[in-house]
């Protein structure tokens, strides 16, 4: 993945949930900020997203039980 670009809807892993759906807006330093569903903002590496949109010319991923390592 070369990187989210603002606006791309990732998702993010959360410890309790496992992974949420999220929206790329800012891009502060290395890190990417999303708001996340529930409208948390959250700081993280961009190694750590995935995309959701299947049709992305980046290779997303829109449901996680379609995603394989």
């Amino acid at each position: 993945m070369n990187g989210p670009r603002k606006g791309a809807n990732v998702w993010i892993e959360d410890k309790q949930l496992a992974w949420i759906p999220a929206e790329v807006v800012d891009f502060v330093g290395k890190q990417v900020q999303v708001v996340t569903s529930a409208g948390n903002k959250v700081l993280c590496s961009p190694e750590l997203l995935l995309l959701r949109d299947p049709d992305s010319e980046l290779g997303g991923v829109d449901d996680m039980t379609n995603w394989r390592t």
